[in-house]
């Protein structure tokens, strides 16, 4: 995202002015994001607790972050985020994860979720599938993250190890 980035709204991004399509861009309109990624929540039943959006100038440049109210784990709930652009700048990314209840600070694992895919040929059929993959498997990867989470509060850290991590 660019260094000027702001939080916006919804409708900003749903009317952005669209690049065109070329043999070599494929369009990913964030209207599209936004409508498949609410319909998936609707179709598992997840509620959306807060929908933050992020944008440079004249959204060339777009993130969603959604955070859902599922599970009753009394430090992090499930987050769903994605990241797009108009300006080929970056792939269309998105990915399952978490967030912190306290700070709102998001976990978004490596391993469970993530997903890239540049603009190009069928990325938006291949990105829409894949929220629909994701989403469908919301649960898993949650209960994942929160096995993760338990591993962690019992593992014993060196001094130095701890250090080394901050």
């Amino acid at each position: 995202m660019s260094k000027r980035t702001v939080l916006t709204t919804h409708d900003y991004l749903i009317n952005a002015a669209l690049p065109a399509a070329t043999e070599t861009y494929t369009v990913i309109p964030h209207a599209n994001v936004i409508d498949h990624t609410k319909a998936m929540f609707a179709k598992k039943n997840f509620e959306v607790v807060r929908e933050l959006y992020r944008c440079n100038q004249d959204a060339r440049v777009a993130q969603g972050v959604y955070h859902l109210n599922y599970g009753n784990d009394p430090d992090v709930g499930l987050l769903f985020a994605w990241s797009n652009s108009y300006d080929k700048s970056m792939k269309f990314k998105c990915s399952i994860g978490a967030y912190v209840h306290e700070s709102l600070a998001s976990i978004i694992p490596g391993n469970m979720g993530t997903w890239g895919r540049k603009h190009t040929g069928t990325a938006d059929n291949e990105s829409f599938d894949t929220i629909t993959s994701q989403i469908m498997d919301a649960e898993q990867y949650f209960a994942d993250l929160l096995q993760d989470k338990e591993r962690m509060k019992n593992m014993v850290v060196s001094d130095r190890i701890r250090a080394e991590l901050m």
